[in-house]
């Protein structure tokens, strides 16, 4: 559908997927989203809890004052942990290996 050159409504779109494929037809592509969606959040859980934990004293007190720079600093982190999983795809693909 999305290299489709008619112009749809959503409402005809919905309305042919179940139509032709049932309920089952709007899942379609979930697990590929999954797929990819989970280990980005857990990175992102990850990077953001590490950095929370270097900006706190022993009291679980802001160290430093920098509140928001954990987030920050957490999506740093998952920017070159992305960059890393892409490199690496690419590297495989040129190699012709499976992904």
């Amino acid at each position: 559908m999305q290299l489709s050159t008619k112009k749809e409504t959503v409402k005809s779109i919905v309305s042919r997927t179940l139509k032709e494929s049932g309920t089952i037809g709007l899942y379609r592509g979930l697990g590929s989203m999954v797929y990819f969606a989970a280990p980005k959040a857990a990175t992102r859980f990850t990077c953001f809890e590490t950095a929370s934990g270097a900006l706190k004293d022993e009291f679980g007190g802001d160290k430093f004052g920098l509140g928001k720079m954990q987030g920050e600093r957490a999506s740093l982190d998952e920017v070159e942990h992305s960059r890393d999983e892409v490199r690496e795809m690419r590297y495989r693909q040129k190699k012709n290996y499976s992904i």
